[in-house]
Protein backbone atom coordinates (compact mmCIF):
# COMPACT_ATOMS: atom_id res chain seq x y z
CA UNK A 1 0.00 0.00 0.00
CA UNK A 2 1.00 3.53 -1.13
CA UNK A 3 2.76 5.66 2.02
CA UNK A 4 0.19 9.05 2.31
CA UNK A 5 1.40 12.23 3.97
CA UNK A 6 -0.77 11.29 6.33
CA UNK A 7 0.76 8.04 7.61
CA UNK A 8 4.31 10.63 7.95
CA UNK A 9 2.42 12.89 10.04
CA UNK A 10 1.04 10.38 12.66
CA UNK A 11 4.65 8.95 13.03
CA UNK A 12 6.23 12.26 13.20
CA UNK A 13 3.25 13.26 15.51
CA UNK A 14 3.00 16.54 13.23
CA UNK A 15 0.12 17.83 11.14
CA UNK A 16 -0.25 17.10 7.55
CA UNK A 17 -0.08 20.32 6.74
CA UNK A 18 3.26 20.34 8.29
CA UNK A 19 4.25 17.25 5.99
CA UNK A 20 2.87 19.20 2.58
CA UNK A 21 4.72 22.52 3.65
CA UNK A 22 8.12 20.54 4.07
CA UNK A 23 6.99 19.00 0.51
CA UNK A 24 6.91 22.34 -0.75
CA UNK A 25 9.94 23.98 1.16
CA UNK A 26 8.09 26.55 3.02
CA UNK A 27 10.33 28.53 5.05
CA UNK A 28 7.95 28.67 7.90
CA UNK A 29 9.06 25.36 8.87
CA UNK A 30 11.75 24.62 11.68
CA UNK A 31 15.07 22.63 10.24
CA UNK A 32 14.62 19.89 12.61
CA UNK A 33 11.82 19.34 11.70
CA UNK A 34 12.18 19.59 8.16
CA UNK A 35 15.08 16.72 8.64
CA UNK A 36 12.73 14.31 10.54
CA UNK A 37 9.95 14.39 7.74
CA UNK A 38 12.32 14.02 5.04
CA UNK A 39 14.10 11.35 6.38
CA UNK A 40 11.14 9.76 7.60
CA UNK A 41 9.97 10.24 3.91
CA UNK A 42 12.99 8.72 2.81
CA UNK A 43 12.58 5.65 5.12
CA UNK A 44 9.34 5.07 3.35
CA UNK A 45 10.15 5.63 0.22
CA UNK A 46 7.17 8.25 -0.14
CA UNK A 47 6.86 9.17 -3.68
CA UNK A 48 4.09 11.91 -4.12
CA UNK A 49 0.43 11.01 -5.85
CA UNK A 50 0.63 13.04 -9.13
CA UNK A 51 -3.09 12.64 -9.66
CA UNK A 52 -4.13 13.86 -6.10
CA UNK A 53 -1.77 17.13 -6.34
CA UNK A 54 -3.69 17.31 -9.62
CA UNK A 55 -7.29 17.18 -8.33
CA UNK A 56 -6.29 19.40 -5.44
CA UNK A 57 -4.25 22.43 -8.15
CA UNK A 58 -6.29 21.96 -10.94
CA UNK A 59 -3.72 21.45 -12.96
CA UNK A 60 -2.00 18.48 -14.81
CA UNK A 61 1.14 18.42 -17.20
CA UNK A 62 -0.56 15.93 -18.75
CA UNK A 63 -2.56 16.14 -22.41
CA UNK A 64 -4.64 14.18 -23.75
CA UNK A 65 -6.41 14.31 -27.32
CA UNK A 66 -10.21 13.45 -27.45
CA UNK A 67 -11.52 12.52 -30.55
CA UNK A 68 -14.94 11.64 -32.39
CA UNK A 69 -13.23 8.48 -34.24
CA UNK A 70 -9.60 6.95 -34.85
CA UNK A 71 -11.03 4.77 -37.93
CA UNK A 72 -11.26 7.93 -40.03
CA UNK A 73 -8.15 8.90 -41.16
CA UNK A 74 -7.71 12.36 -40.38
CA UNK A 75 -7.84 11.42 -36.29
CA UNK A 76 -5.98 8.39 -37.18
CA UNK A 77 -2.88 10.51 -38.47
CA UNK A 78 -3.32 12.93 -35.93
CA UNK A 79 -3.44 10.82 -32.88
CA UNK A 80 0.06 9.34 -33.99
CA UNK A 81 0.97 12.99 -34.76
CA UNK A 82 0.28 14.51 -31.58
CA UNK A 83 2.90 13.11 -29.33
CA UNK A 84 5.59 14.30 -31.58
CA UNK A 85 3.85 17.87 -31.52
CA UNK A 86 4.16 18.15 -27.71
CA UNK A 87 7.83 16.51 -27.83
CA UNK A 88 8.61 19.27 -29.66
CA UNK A 89 7.04 21.78 -27.32
CA UNK A 90 8.79 20.46 -24.47
CA UNK A 91 5.02 19.22 -22.74
CA UNK A 92 4.46 16.15 -21.28
CA UNK A 93 1.62 13.88 -23.15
Amino acid sequence: MAVRMKDIARDLGVSVVTVSKVLRNHEDISDETRQRVLKRMKELDYQPNLAARALVTGRNAHHRPVVPDLVHPFFSKWQRAFPARCASRATAC
